[in-house]
């Protein structure tokens, strides 16, 4: 297994991990772009590695537009696993990576919460991306029809995360559906032994897990 993996270290205990981790993100995106202009090979060897990633992690990637990431999983038709949780994409972008990636099993799509509903992001997911497992959408704005939506469209879906999903009513007949077809389910007031949903400091706790960010061609 070849891997690229971009390696940092911290300074001081001074800077919060947050900041870290942009500044480390928006380093490595540089460095490749000056890379891309000065090699053009570079680009297209790198192009054909994109072509096996299996992985990709890009939260709090906030810049990030549709266009963007529409160009980005053009060249990840193997990738299985993707975290965009906390960027502002919307259901535009979601369509392209399902359609551009037809084996993604495992979506992060956590956001704020919001308070008005909205189901067209539900809609995309569910039109898009039959081979889901695993589903987290915290905060998202869907309502009932952007749930089943999913059900039907997603169903291999074993794991989902709706907390702070507040414009759900699961009392009824789509509450047992979701028990019915879901192995796991985070239900939109269950915090459970992780706390809060958007709890930062335990979220970059966890992202320093991992010594380095890395990218994975399996």
């Amino acid at each position: 297994m070849a891997s690229y993996v971009v390696r940092a270290s911290i300074s001081n205990g001074s800077d919060s991990l947050e900041t870290w981790a942009l500044e480390l993100r928006s380093m490595v995106v540089s460095l490749l772009r000056q890379s891309f202009k000065r090699n053009a090979a570079m680009e297209a060897h790198f192009s054909t590695l994109a072509s096996q990633l299996r992985r990709v992690r890009l939260p709090k990637c906030y810049a990030l537009s549709d266009e963007g990431m529409t160009e980005i999983v053009k060249k990840l038709p193997l990738l299985e696993e993707l975290d965009i949780s906390f960027t502002n994409l919307s259901e535009d972008a979601l369509e392209a990576i399902g359609r551009c990636c037809p084996r993604l099993k495992t979506l992060k799509y956590n956001t704020p919460v919001d308070t008005y509903v909205y189901d067209r992001e539900a809609f995309a997911i569910a039109k898009t991306m039959p081979q889901l497992r695993y589903l987290e959408i915290g905060g998202n704005k869907l309502s009932n029809h952007g749930l089943r939506a999913i059900l039907y469209g997603c169903p291999l879906l074993e794991y989902i995360d709706l907390r702070h999903c507040y414009k759900l009513d699961l009392s009824g007949s789509l509450g047992k559906m979701l028990r019915e077809k879901i192995k796991e389910i985070r239900l939109p007031l269950n915090l459970g032994s992780n706390g809060p949903l958007f709890d930062l400091k335990a979220y970059m706790e966890s992202e320093l897990e991992h010594a380095c960010q890395s990218y994975e061609f399996l």
